[in-house]
């Protein structure tokens, strides 16, 4: 029964710790171990039943009865080792013999219950070794049987472990999708904002773009000649006098003055940012443009002064060509005042359109990020994880060297694996049967090509024998052998022949015989001379031993550095040194005639190489030529089997 507050119960051995133990606790337990000691030490002085039974049964409850062979003794009386057998009565020699005889028996019955014994050890020894090999086994099959739940318990931890992480993705991906919708529609409130700008400010834009086009046009209208001598028609002017007021109509304004006039366009920076900034109902935007329209109105009139009227032309013309100068100057003025605004107004308007192009983008980039992030999360919420067992040899995704990658693998089922090779094998069958068909075609049709090169060759065979039986030259001897008589010439022959044979017969058989008998002379002298040559290599060991010995000898008697360095000069015989015939030795002379046999052992080695191809290409020559004349049909017997040239 499965109790539930087991975990929380904790035993004495799960605490793997020493326990601390304060000094008064060690002094308690010392005290109460040090009184049960007492208690039991005058128990054991006073203990009754201990003494009873060491007095009446010797300190042990077991009768005769109950003890084994081993443990029964006999007591020897003294007199019986004291008292010699010769000097011992009857009845003390009839007791000794009586106790012999148990001691004898309780020898053997005592060597019996050890051979008992024995038995029963090794019995409880097999019986042991059996119950370890069992206990072995057993304990190896729950040791494979842990190891195999230890992985299925890690196989579902992993898998819990999995399935956490999933969560926590699930979790962090929609805080992810409640950050990016927060930002998107915080993006689209600033892309409403900026073409709520946009749209406000390019229909300001439009107003100051249909005023400009007006102002040019009357600015146009002003400064045009027509307009100018049309306000000169009924002055009574000449026309001379007319072209040299228009002369100084269109005379143009002094740099200086045209420059500090052109300040008025500054203004226009500062009519922008009140424009972006924003201003207060019922407050002008345009207020400080009265002043500088002042003071160009001023220099106007100073430039006025200096302009000399010309001769022929009355004081009321000319002042009227001032106004109409001024009327055009002033709408020159305000045209260049109306482009520097529209100029500013065009550059602010570029502003807002890419601020407008960049609240777009970000939000629609935005969009996009949101709209990849919700089919990640569709797609990731039926994409989950399965722990799956295989063998090593059905995984054929390339083996990574620390963790293995398998994020685009695919598990195909057994029967798809089984199918596809069962087609394999059925395309292959049908292949291999196609294969066999088109083999045993091109068997008979080759076959059927032989017989037609046969017959061919037998026609012309027949034909070429035709031909030299028709060519043929009839003789005396060519006629007898038409007739028949060259019968008894043939017999003749082969009675030659049979007394040939039977003389070439017997002498092979006499110089097989005189061959046999020199074999077996040369076989008994080659046996002779084996033995006289082992006798004699025996020999010369021996000599060869008792030489060296006797050189040995020598060199140990022979003072040091007395024995010559030197060796025989070219040409001067050997001196004999040593016994057995030993003569001095010359290094050169020994390195000279090695090298010359080896020379001549090469020598040797490469003319018996030479002979061997020399005999190898000979029999190669005529397997080629018996090859040869086998290839080339012949036609003799015209009434051979014909069997099939592929089978033999």
């Amino acid at each position: 029964v499965e109790d539930a507050d087991a975990v929380l119960a904790v035993k004495d051995r799960e605490i793997k710790v020493e326990k601390w133990i304060s000094p008064e606790e060690q002094a308690a337990i010392d005290e109460a171990k040090h009184k049960e000691e007492e208690r039991l030490r005058k128990q054991r002085e006073n203990d009754a039943g201990q003494r009873a039974l060491n007095q009446m049964m010797g300190g042990t409850l077991k009768t005769k009865k109950d003890l084994s062979a081993l443990e029964i003794t006999l007591d020897k009386e003294p007199w019986m080792d004291e008292i010699p057998e010769e000097e011992m009565t009857e009845v003390q020699l009839a007791a000794l013999q009586e106790f012999q005889a148990k001691e004898k028996a309780l020898a053997e019955e005592q060597d019996k219950y050890r051979k008992q014994l024995d038995a029963e050890l090794k019995r409880l020894k097999s019986e042991v070794q059996d119950l370890f090999q069992q206990f072995e086994t057993v304990l190896k099959e729950l040791h494979h049987q842990r190891f195999s739940h230890d992985a299925k318990f890690f196989c579902q931890e992993l898998y819990c472990v999995r399935l956490q992480l999933a969560l926590l993705q699930s979790v962090e991906d929609g805080l992810v999708l409640m950050q990016s919708t927060k930002e998107l529609e915080d993006a689209r409130a600033k892309l409403a904002d900026a073409e709520a700008t946009l749209n406000e400010f390019s229909a300001k834009v439009n107003s100051k773009r249909a005023k400009q086009d007006d102002r040019v046009k009357v600015e146009k209208d002003i400064g045009s000649a027509a307009n100018f001598r049309q306000q000169f028609a009924s002055s009574g002017l000449e026309p001379e006098a007319i072209g040299n007021l228009l002369q100084l109509f269109r005379k143009r304004r002094n740099p200086e003055r045209r420059a500090s006039a052109g300040n008025i366009g500054t203004t226009v920076g500062d009519l922008a940012a009140a424009l972006q900034g924003g201003t207060a109902p019922g407050e002008d935007p345009y207020s400080d443009l009265g002043t500088a329209a002042a003071t160009a109105a001023t220099g106007e009139q100073e430039e006025d002064m200096e302009l000399e009227c010309p001769d022929g032309i009355d004081d009321e013309s000319f002042q009227r060509m001032l106004e109409l100068r001024r009327e055009k100057l002033a709408a020159e003025v305000e045209v260049q005042k109306g482009a520097a605004e529209l100029q500013e107004m065009n550059t602010l308007l570029m502003h807002f359109e890419s601020e407008r192009n960049e609240a777009d983008m970000g939000c629609k980039q935005l969009q996009g990020e949101l709209e990849d992030h919700s089919q990640l999360m569709k797609r990731e919420e039926f994409d989950i994880e399965i722990l799956f067992k295989l063998k090593q040899g059905q995984v054929e995704v390339p083996q990574a060297a620390v963790v293995t990658d398998y994020s685009d693998a695919v598990v195909i089922d057994n029967e798809v694996v089984e199918s596809r090779n069962r087609r394999i094998l059925e395309l292959g069958k049908d292949k291999t049967n196609t294969l066999e068909t088109i083999k045993e075609f091109r068997k008979k049709l080759s076959l059927i090509q032989w017989e037609y090169k046969m017959l061919q060759f037998q026609t012309t065979d027949l034909e070429e024998r035709t031909k030299d039986v028709h060519m043929l030259r009839v003789t005396k001897g060519l006629q007898s052998l038409l007739k028949g008589g060259e019968e008894g010439r043939n017999k003749a022959d082969a009675d030659l022949l049979e007394r040939k044979i039977e003389h070439l017969n017997s002498n092979s058989a006499q110089k097989e015989g005189a061959m046999k008998k020199q074999y077996s002379t040369a076989s008994h002298a080659t046996k002779l001379r084996k033995q006289e040559n082992a006798m004699l290599e025996k020999k010369l060991r021996e000599l060869q031993q008792n030489v060296i010995q006797r050189e040995h000898i020598r060199r140990l008697r022979s003072p040091q550095g007395g024995a010559s360095q030197g060796g025989p000069q070219d040409g001067e015989k050997p001196r004999i040194i040593g016994g057995g015939g030993r003569i001095e030795e010359n290094e050169g002379q020994i390195r000279a005639a090695q090298a010359g046999f080896r020379e001549v052992k090469t020598r040797q080695a490469l003319m018996e190489a030479a002979r061997k191809h020399t005999e190898e290409i000979e029999i190669l020559t005529k397997e080629l030529d018996r090859l040869r004349q086998k290839t080339f049909p012949s036609f003799v017997q015209l009434n051979e089997d014909r069997g099939n040239p592929d089978h033999r």
